[in-house]
C-alpha cells in the first residue's frame, strides 16, 4: 500500500512539474495553411505556440526543410523548398511538433502558368486592376503568387500581388519598346519585344535586364513560353516557331514557314507546345521532341485567337476580335465558351494560377480575374 501511495505521489509531482514548465501550452497547433503551390511560392500557416524568432520554427514539406522568412506566435510565412514533394507539412518548435491533417500539393510552374490543378470555372469576371495603371497590357504570366504584366504601349514591366492587386514597377520606361510576350520560370521573366525583335531576361529579385537574343533573328516575336530549359517564341511576321536555349542562347527552328500564318499565343506543358494562329483561327499542338505539328482545333471556331495558356489538362484561349474566352480539353479538342463575346475589349494575354484565370484586357487597359 505504501509503495502504491509513493508511486502516486511521484506521478502527481511529475505532472505538476510538467504543468509548471508549460507542457500543456507548448505544443504548436495548426489552424489553417496554404494548401498548394509551386517550388518557391509563399506559404502562410496560422496556429498557436509558434516562435516569434523565425529560425526557431522548423518547417518541413514532406520531410524537406524550408526556410521560415517571418513568424509571430500565431503565423509562420515560409516558401516551398527546392526538392519538395506533395505531402504533409510539419512544424517543430522547442521539440514539439504539429502536422497538417491533409497534404500540401506541390504544383508545377510551366510556361508561366500553374499545372496540375484544373478547376471548374464558372466564367465570373471581376476586375483585379482597373483603368489608369496600364495603357495596353499585353503579356501576362504568373509564379502562383504574383502576376507579371508587359505594357506594349509604355514598355513597362509590372508586378501585381494576386492577393491584394497591389502593383509595382519592375522595369520602367526606356528599356523595352513594345514588349508583347511574357513568361517566367519563377526566377526570371522572359520578354519578347515585338518592335525590336529582342528577347530579354529579367531577374525578378534583382530587376536586372539581360539581352538573350539581339536584333536580326526575330522580326515580330509575339508569344513566348518556357519549359524551364528552353524558351519558345512565335514570330508573327515569319510564321516561324523557334527554340532558344536559356543557358546557351542558341536559336533553333522548331516549325518553319508554311505551317503558321500569324502565330500569336504559345504555351507549354513540358512535352508539347500549343500555338494559336490569329490569322487562320487554328489551335495547333507541337511535340517539342520532334517538332511534329497537328491541329487541335481547326478553322471556324476562333476568329483571332491571341492569348493561350494551359493548366496541363485544358487550354484557355482569348479571342482578340470577339472578346470571348474559351476552354479546350486537350485530350479531345472539345471547345466550350467560358466567357461570352463582347465581354472584353481586345483581350491579349492570359494565364492561370491553377485556381483562376487572369487576363490582360488590352483594349480597356484592365487586368481581369475569371473565376
Amino acid at each position: 500500500m505504501f509503495r502504491c501511495f509513493k508511486i502516486i505521489c511521484i506521478l502527481i509531482c511529475f505532472l505538476f512539474l510538467l504543468a509548471g514548465c508549460g507542457f500543456n501550452n507548448s505544443y504548436p497547433t495548426i489552424a489553417s495553411y496554404t494548401s498548394s503551390g509551386p517550388i518557391g511560392s509563399t506559404v502562410t500557416i496560422t496556429g498557436t505556440n509558434f516562435s516569434t524568432t523565425p529560425s526557431d520554427n522548423t518547417v518541413t514539406f514532406n520531410g524537406t526543410a524550408a526556410v521560415v522568412t517571418n513568424s509571430t506566435s500565431t503565423q509562420i510565412v515560409t516558401t516551398v523548398p527546392a526538392g519538395a514533394t506533395t505531402g504533409l507539412i510539419t512544424i517543430t518548435v522547442g521539440g514539439f511538433s504539429a502536422t497538417t491533417p491533409t497534404n500540401f500539393t506541390v504544383t508545377v510552374l510551366m510556361g508561366g502558368s500553374i499545372q496540375g490543378l484544373p478547376t471548374s470555372l464558372a466564367g465570373v469576371v471581376t476586375t483585379l486592376v482597373g483603368t489608369g495603371t496600364f495603357k495596353v497590357p499585353a503579356g501576362i504570366t504568373t509564379d502562383g503568387t504574383n502576376l507579371y504584366v508587359s505594357d506594349s504601349s509604355t514598355g513597362i514591366i509590372s508586378k501585381i500581388v494576386i492577393a491584394t492587386g497591389a502593383v509595382t514597377t519592375l522595369v520602367g520606361t526606356g528599356t523595352f519598346s513594345a514588349p508583347t510576350g511574357l513568361t517566367t520560370d519563377g526566377t526570371n521573366l522572359y520578354v519578347s519585344d515585338s518592335s525590336t525583335g529582342i528577347i530579354s531576361e529579367i531577374g525578378i529579385n534583382t530587376q536586372t535586364v539581360t539581352q538573350l537574343v539581339g536584333t536580326g533573328t526575330f522580326k515580330v516575336p509575339a508569344g513566348i513560353t518556357t519549359d524551364g530549359t528552353n524558351l519558345y517564341v512565335s514570330d508573327s511576321s515569319t510564321g516561324i516557331i523557334s527554340e532558344i536555349g536559356i543557358n546557351t542562347q542558341t536559336v533553333t527552328q522548331l516549325a518553319g514557314t508554311g505551317t503558321f500564318k500569324v502565330p500569336a499565343g504559345i504555351t507549354a506543358d513540358g512535352t508539347n507546345l500549343y500555338v494559336s494562329d490569329s490569322s487562320t483561327g487554328i489551335i495547333s499542338k507541337i511535340v517539342i521532341a520532334t517538332g511534329a505539328v497537328t491541329t487541335l482545333v481547326g478553322t471556324g471556331t476562333f476568329i483571332a485567337p491571341t492569348g493561350l495558356t494551359t493548366d496541363g489538362t485544358n487550354l484557355y484561349v482569348s479571342d482578340h476580335t470577339t472578346g470571348s474566352i474559351s476552354k479546350i480539353v486537350i485530350s479531345t479538342g472539345a471547345v466550350a465558351t467560358l466567357v461570352s463575346t463582347s465581354t472584353f475589349t481586345a483581350p491579349t494575354g492570359i494565364t492561370t494560377d491553377g485556381t483562376y484565370l487572369y487576363l490582360s484586357n488590352s483594349g480597356a487597359g484592365i487586368i481581369n480575374k475569371i473565376q
